[in-house]
């Protein structure tokens, strides 16, 4: 008897939902009765449930109100449950996820954020290796000369020498080798360049089972120390300020690859369109690879919300998409990018994750934003001389050296080799209409520079020294004459930095990649999400609560 209760207040509940009987009130309270319902009892779901829980991410009937989002997150979230509950039915728990990604890929607004949001949920299992423990990382150093160095790597004197921001790049007298010296700035850890030789150790084995180019750089070590004090050498002559006191420095072996940047168009012969999208696909792939198995790359490239308050602000400054924001110096985070065509580079930025859900769906999230901008700044960089306003204080327009059809090629290369590498699966959803739109969007957006604007506030001048001030102020074109006659901490000052994505404090000025991204990440945790049985599956069958496993990953 109590059974045949229980799915009659089920069906009348889903009845109601189906006709869109009452206000937004009404449909709020039945749709939390019907997820309660779910919740201690998801056996009794059926195919006809989660039509109804579709019926309500899709209906127009409520999508102004105010507060309709948290409707449209407790139907997602019901559908979510029944994908992870292990006492719902197959057919319906597949049904239940499959709708979701259905929704990911067809809706807008609210119930566009609720279905990503729920299925960036999802629970993986995914851990990152164990690394040796801070404390454990060997801090001695080996004192040694310039000379001393390169014939203890066997590298001739004689050999020609490069420079790349604070390394030098020494030729080995082979073919495809440079013999790399990476110091130490001042602000940065000893333990995260030891971090970064552990790394290239780790992925060196690891690289052994993955098809796809990735050349990872060999540490030198002398009588077992990674950690080098240079006592003289070239580094005078480096354009970089702020190096460690000690001299400190790593070094490793590199294909001659490694400094070749796959957007950039100054050097050598610039990457041909289709070489540019083949290179963007394989280190999406290797991204994706690696955070499927909890080796998360933190910067692909540098995201800021406003660098300048990198040292105020708690998150410091940092991206998170996810918010909407106006992203800073878009261009300029572009500049150097941590992928090329040996694969990823900097691998002191690599992390072994061990978070949430959640955390892993905004990582993804970050990486597959990050290779958007680098396609975007390849045709940029055709023409890297135009920037900004010209005389008549106008954007300059560069939307001519954007290939609106290549674009939508690069787009989909990057969400489909992240997808294969982190599923090992194709994408199957079709998103070529909104790559198409996205291309459309960036080209407006990127090739135009109408947001250069950057407020130093009053705030942030009062957290800098003097020194520090005057060269803020020196390093974005003010003269001395004009930065001394500043009066620090008064006023904010305006400062033509951009191009940014989105006026100064304002939402970023492309939403079409964020919804893109939040799509795209949705769909990469769905696709690896184990059915009910496997062994990372089992782990997460243990929670009594899949309801409230989810609310707990879901909130702020």
């Amino acid at each position: 008897m109590k059974n045949w209760t229980l799915e009659k207040e089920i069906r009348t509940l889903q009845k109601q939902l189906i006709a869109e009987e009452g206000d937004f009130s009404a449909t709020y309270v039945a749709v939390n009765d019907l997820a309660r319902l779910l919740h201690s009892h998801p056996q009794k779901a059926s195919q006809e449930t989660v039509s109804t829980l579709a019926s309500v991410l899709k209906s127009q009937e409520h999508r102004s109100q105010k507060q309709a989002f948290f409707l449209y997150k407790e139907a997602a979230l019901s559908l979510t449950a029944l994908a992870v509950s292990p006492r719902t039915g197959p057919l319906v728990s597949t049904n239940a996820l499959l709708t979701l990604k259905r929704l990911a890929v067809s809706e807008k607004g609210p119930p566009h954020r609720a279905a990503t949001e729920a299925l960036g949920s999802l629970p993986l299992g995914i851990k990152g290796p164990p690394l040796e423990q801070e404390k454990a990382l060997r801090h001695s150093s080996e004192s040694i000369t310039w000379s001393e160095l390169l014939h203890e790597a066997r590298v001739p004197r004689s050999m020609k020498i490069r420079v790349y921001g604070r390394s030098l790049a020494v030729d080995c007298g082979q073919e495809d080798q440079w013999f790399v010296v990476k110091f130490l700035l001042r602000e940065d850890s000893v333990i995260l360049s030891l971090r970064e030789i552990q790394w290239m150790k780790h992925l060196e084995e690891l690289c052994l089972s993955i098809p796809m180019r990735f050349d990872i750089p060999k540490p030198f070590e002398i009588k077992g120390n990674s950690l080098l004090a240079l006592k003289d050498g070239p580094r005078a002559q480096m354009a970089v300020e702020g190096f460690h006191n000690e001299a400190y420095a790593i070094a490793f072996w590199a294909h001659r690859d490694y400094y070749c940047y796959i957007n950039e168009h100054d050097h050598g012969t610039p990457l041909s369109p289709p070489e540019f999208t083949g290179a963007l696909h394989r280190n999406a792939w290797l991204l994706g690879r690696l955070t499927s198995r909890g080796i998360i790359h933190s910067a692909p490239i540098p995201l800021f919300h406003n660098r300048v308050q990198r040292g105020r602000r708690a998150d410091g400054g940092v991206y998170q998409w996810q918010r909407r924001g106006r992203l800073d110096r878009w261009l300029h985070s572009c500049r150097f990018p941590n992928i090329g065509l040996t694969g990823i580079r900097d691998l002191e930025h690599l992390i072994s994750f061990e978070g949430s859900p959640q955390q892993l769906y905004h990582h993804i999230g970050t990486h597959i934003l990050s290779l958007l901008l680098v396609a975007g700044s390849y045709y940029r960089n055709k023409d890297a001389s135009r920037l900004g306003l010209d005389e008549k204080g106008n954007p300059v327009d560069t939307r001519h050296l954007f290939d609106v059809s290549h674009l939508q090629e690069s787009i989909l290369a990057v969400v489909d080799g992240y997808h294969r590498g982190f599923t090992g699966q194709a994408l199957m959803e079709d998103m070529e209409g909104t790559a198409l739109e996205l291309a459309i969007q960036m080209r407006e957006e990127m090739g135009l520079d109408k947001h250069m604007e950057e407020i130093l506030r009053a705030t942030d001048q009062r957290e800098m020294t003097e020194d520090h001030f005057q060269q803020f102020l020196r390093e974005r074109g003010f003269s001395q004459e004009v930065s001394t006659g500043f009066h620090q901490g008064e006023k904010d000052i305006s400062i033509l930095t951009g191009p940014h994505l989105g006026g100064f404090n304002q939402h970023i000025s492309i939403p079409q990649m964020i919804d893109f991204i939040a799509t795209a990440a949705a769909l990469c945790v769905a696709s690896h999400h184990k059915n009910p049985g496997s062994a990372a599956e089992k782990v997460h069958q243990r929670r009594a609560d899949p309801m409230q496993f989810l609310e707990e990953a879901l909130s702020p």
